[in-house]
């Protein structure tokens, strides 16, 4: 069955495990399964950095589609946050993928020393 005009879908990690992140190199963190039509798709993920001059998040199919992009310039020790949102139009999956620029650093689901991370997922079919 095809999900219709108007289907919400959602996915979170099913690990707290922390997910460590390659510098210089797309790292896939969570993907969503999606039927035909047009989808709006949003990602959000947080990174746990240490020195981090650039990290970049893009949502993606694994193939010659970006859905959508940001990019977020710091230069401190912290936790960095960021929405990712696009249109998936007839894809059968979606990815949020993180790129740290200058140094590895981490991406750690369901726990940190501020509370609950939040990673997930969604999406909402409008056509």
């Amino acid at each position: 069955m095809n999900p219709g005009v108007g289907a919400y879908l959602s996915v979170s990690p099913t690990t707290s495990a922390g997910i460590n992140l390659v510098s210089q190199t797309f790292n896939d963190i969570l993907t969503l399964n999606l039927g035909p039509g047009v989808w709006f798709v949003t990602a959000s993920v947080p990174v746990s950095a240490n020195n981090v001059a650039m990290v970049t998040w893009r949502l993606w199919d694994h193939g010659s589609n970006t859905i959508g992009a940001a990019i977020s310039l710091i230069q401190a020790t912290g936790r960095l946050q960021t929405t990712v949102c696009g249109f998936a139009v007839n894809l059968p999956q979606v990815w949020i993928a993180i790129q740290p620029g200058a140094a590895n650093c981490a991406v750690n689901p369901g726990s940190s020393g501020a509370g609950l991370i939040d990673v997930q997922m969604t999406a909402f079919r409008i056509a």
